[in-house]
């Protein structure tokens, strides 16, 4: 049922107005359409093609919308190294393997939406980043039009997920508890924050220097090294995007603070407990440099899409089709 709903509410963004791109107008010739593809990154504990998750999910848009293709990221060479990857491996290598991957195939030349779920949203984020920005196919370069992340951990997590949702499966509750026993013990440690994925995007706000020191993906994607000049090129594909959408889920008890999904994060200097947010437009994200561009897509009035999916809890009950559909047409 939660596969079934996520796919009708995907389908809403690529068989309706999305089918042909967003700016495009209408082909005259309905024998020329082709709907635009969709690239999806699953989030932890998932892989590209289990057949009862993100495989099912591609088969019933695909089967749903003629013409639709729907690429699911897989690190590594076979699902179960995917499903490893997703707790233990090097993510900048991972963005960069997918890169690779998506640069490579030919169904994606013209242009492709992309949607992240939990941690592939700021994964997937990260390829729009470092790879996006092409105009034309062949410019080395891939052409994202919308990203859509539903649960992501932009602003990092300052709290682990919690391993009991797996409980029914062996293996991967123990990876799970692997990873969260390394981040606990040494979030920052060499060892950890090089093999551990959820370490690389996790934020300890009683030592922030630390973070920005130590961390070696989310500071760099989000533009906040101070040792470093600001990656322009980051903002520059973000602000090539027709949409950016952003989505939480209202009863999230996995991402801590859910309204990292919204560039939302515990203010430096404060613990969990003080429960004190500093939000996106709040932010120096936001509000000084606007080094990733989101103020610019905000005030565009059309571009960022910041919305909630009500009493679900992070991709796990059923997702409110309405929902995502109004926050891709916001």
């Amino acid at each position: 049922m939660r596969v079934a709903l996520f796919a009708l509410a995907l389908l809403a963004a690529s068989g309706a107005e999305g089918a042909r791109g967003l700016l495009r107008p209408l082909d005259p010739n309905p024998s020329r359409r082709v709907p635009t593809p969709i690239v999806m990154w699953h989030g932890m504990g998932d892989n590209c093609c289990d057949p009862v998750s993100m495989g099912h999910l591609k088969g019933i848009m695909e089967a749903s919308t003629p013409g639709l293709f729907v690429k699911n990221v897989m690190t590594g060479p076979n699902p179960w190294l995917d499903t490893v990857q997703g707790f233990f491996g090097d993510v900048n290598h991972q963005v960069k393997e997918t890169c690779e991957r998506l640069l490579n195939e030919p169904r994606l030349a013209n242009g492709f939406f992309a949607v992240g779920f939990s941690q592939g949203g700021q994964f997937m984020r990260a390829v729009v980043q470092r790879c996006g920005g092409g105009v034309v196919p062949g410019d080395g370069k891939l052409i994202v039009k919308r990203l859509v992340t539903l649960g992501g951990q932009h602003a990092g997590v300052s709290a682990l997920p919690g391993c009991g949702v797996y409980d029914n499966n062996a293996t991967l509750s123990a990876f799970c508890r692997a990873a969260s026993e390394a981040v606990e013990h040494a979030a920052y440690s060499f060892l950890t924050r090089t093999t551990v994925v959820q370490a690389q995007y996790y934020y300890d706000p009683m030592d922030y220097e630390t973070y920005l020191a130590k961390n070696q993906f989310l500071p760099d994607v989000n533009n906040e090294r101070h040792d470093s000049p600001t990656n322009e090129m980051y903002k520059e594909n973000l602000l090539a995007l027709e949409r950016l959408v952003l989505i939480r889920f209202s009863e999230d008890t996995v991402v801590v603070p859910k309204d990292s999904a919204w560039f939302g994060r515990y203010r430096a200097g404060t613990t969990i407990a003080d429960d004190n947010l500093v939000q996106l437009r709040e932010s120096d994200w936001y509000k000084n440099d606007d080094a990733l561009g989101l103020r610019i897509l905000d005030e565009s009035g059309t571009a960022l899409g910041v919305s909630q999916i009500r009493h679900t809890r992070h991709c796990r009950l059923p997702a409110r089709i309405y929902a995502t559909h109004a926050a891709l047409q916001h």
